[in-house]
């Protein structure tokens, strides 16, 4: 059952870090 919510509804921490991956490598980029 947890991973059923897991999986529909993704951790803030793991968007955070997704987020923070993408901007880090558009700001290594340029």
């Amino acid at each position: 059952m947890r991973a059923e919510v897991t999986s529909a509804v993704p951790e803030p921490a793991t968007v955070l870090l997704f987020a923070l991956s993408s901007l880090f490598l558009t700001r290594r980029r340029r």
